[in-house]
């Protein structure tokens, strides 16, 4: 009757239980994350596509295609060294950019992903810049009213854009075709 014990195999148990409650902090830290993501994304789903349906309702078509038609007639005077009258251009392109303007601040701060508006808007947001660019109006805005940084969340998102995904400069019968299809917009009246 051998009463030795021996303290050899004695295991700690406290360590066993301090490395569970590390793996299942990591595993609901994982799970919280994922989550979060998931929440993330179906948010900013549902804000494009509240934007998706604002940009496309019947008033901001009118705009769009008033911005192009006015837009169709500066190139014109650009290629015929006409003189540019950039008060009749102001109304017409503030409505239109002010709207991308909002699209590019979310985008520049990071509520949005740059993939969401490439996929949705680059072609938009390319050609209105590249056209407004062409006619000059973005120098002339920026200089007739002190204000260099003008419309400045849009060029960041559309140098981003073009960096990101190498977009080509578009060219001056690309940006033709661009303003013909925005000017051939049916308006359906929201209901």
């Amino acid at each position: 009757m051998n009463n030795f014990y021996c303290n050899c195999h004695h295991f700690d148990w406290s360590l066993l239980w301090t490395a569970l409650t590390a793996i299942g902090t990591i595993g609901l830290s994982v799970i919280a994350y994922y989550q979060l993501t998931k929440l993330r994304e179906t948010n900013t789903i549902q804000l494009l596509v509240h934007i998706e349906s604002e940009w496309n309702s019947s008033d901001m078509r009118k705009k769009r295609r008033t911005l192009a038609e006015k837009l169709k007639t500066a190139l014109k005077d650009v290629e015929e060294n006409k003189q540019i009258d950039y008060d009749e251009l102001d109304n017409s392109v503030q409505d239109v950019f002010d709207y991308i303007e909002k699209l590019a601040f979310l985008t520049n701060d990071g509520s949005f992903e740059l993939k969401w508006l490439y996929k949705l808007y680059s072609y938009l947001i390319q050609n209105y810049w590249e056209t407004c660019i062409k006619v000059g109006y973005i120098y002339h805005i920026r200089q007739s009213l002190n204000g260099g940084d003008f419309y400045q969340d849009y060029e960041i998102l559309y140098n981003n854009l073009r960096n990101a995904y190498r977009m080509e400069p578009a060219s001056i019968d690309e940006l033709q075709s661009f303003l013909d299809e925005e000017t051939k917009f049916r308006i359906y009246e929201d209901k």
